[in-house]
């Protein structure tokens, strides 16, 4: 686990072609910059998926909802976010849920998309 700040910790973990970017603490103005450039690397490297997990965030305020919004603009369809409690109440009062490509996380059966974010809308368009 690598310490982007004091409030903030973030670990990169791969498994086959799955990245894993665990994040812990707080995602504010003054640590959101280690996550972003952490998210930037992986998504530039070699692995399929990008899975940015925010279930142990206690704290997020707009700048990591910005350093969110542009990592799924760079890699739609690589980013996978698992939004946690506090992210997912910025994501729903903001009204940007929709955008972000969330997943639940299964444990050992994988992940699922999460009712609210568009990762739903992309399966349906696909099926058509």
């Amino acid at each position: 686990m690598s310490v982007v700040g004091r409030l903030l910790q973030v670990a990169v973990e791969q498994t086959g072609s799955t990245i894993r970017i665990a994040a812990r603490g707080e995602v504010d103005i003054s640590t959101v910059e280690g996550l972003r450039e952490t998210i930037g690397m992986q998504l530039g490297g070699d692995g399929e998926i990008v899975v940015v997990d925010l279930s142990d965030v206690t704290f997020i305020d707009s700048s990591g909802l910005h350093a969110l919004l542009d990592a799924a603009s760079q890699a739609p369809e690589r980013l996978r976010v698992i939004p946690g409690a506090a992210a997912l109440t910025l994501f729903m009062i903001s009204g940007t849920a929709g955008r972000l490509p969330l997943v639940d996380n299964l444990g050992r059966d994988g992940l699922r998309p999460h009712p609210e974010g568009n990762l739903h809308a992309r399966e349906s368009r696909n099926a058509h």
